[in-house]
């Protein structure tokens, strides 16, 4: 994947809020959400580990924070969709998740690559119509975790 392509595209959908989404109210609603965000948190996860196997190292880090920002707000969100026996298990949750996705990821770059297929701008629409919407979310998420008061 072209990394300053995914660099741009994170910068674009940062600037605008047009997508909004309702936040969950169900168990299986922030369940479902924290999926969604574990999904796209993955296509980040990825992107950084190109970046480093490139040597573009700055380019990893910035790529990494984009990841924790969506990692953040996912887990958040799926803590309320499991059952409270199973909530000290969130993370693991969202990793197994999220590592699903990347592997999903890596399996699609080395087809697009042996087939002559691989097609960046593809990549990028995707992300933006399966996470583009849920951006304004995790910026709420963030954003009101910033303004909490301290414990």
């Amino acid at each position: 994947m072209n990394i300053t392509a995914m660099i741009a595209l994170a910068t674009s959908l940062t600037a605008s809020a047009a997508w909004s989404q309702e936040f969950p109210q169900t168990q299986a609603e922030h369940y479902e959400v924290g999926q969604r965000f574990a999904s796209c948190s993955a296509y980040f996860a990825y992107g950084a580990g190109v970046a480093r196997s490139a040597g573009l190292e700055d380019s990893a880090v910035a790529i990494e924070g984009m990841e924790r920002g969506r990692r953040l707000a996912g887990m958040l969100l799926l803590v309320d969709g499991l059952a409270e026996s199973r909530q000290t298990e969130t993370e693991t949750t969202f990793l197994t998740l999220q590592e699903i996705k990347v592997d999903q990821l890596k399996a699609r770059r080395e087809i697009g690559l042996a087939t002559g297929n691989d097609d960046p701008e593809a990549w990028i629409a995707e992300y933006q119509e399966e996470c583009g919407p849920w951006l304004p979310m995790q910026q709420s998420i963030i954003q009101a975790m910033r303004m909490a008061p301290a414990s």
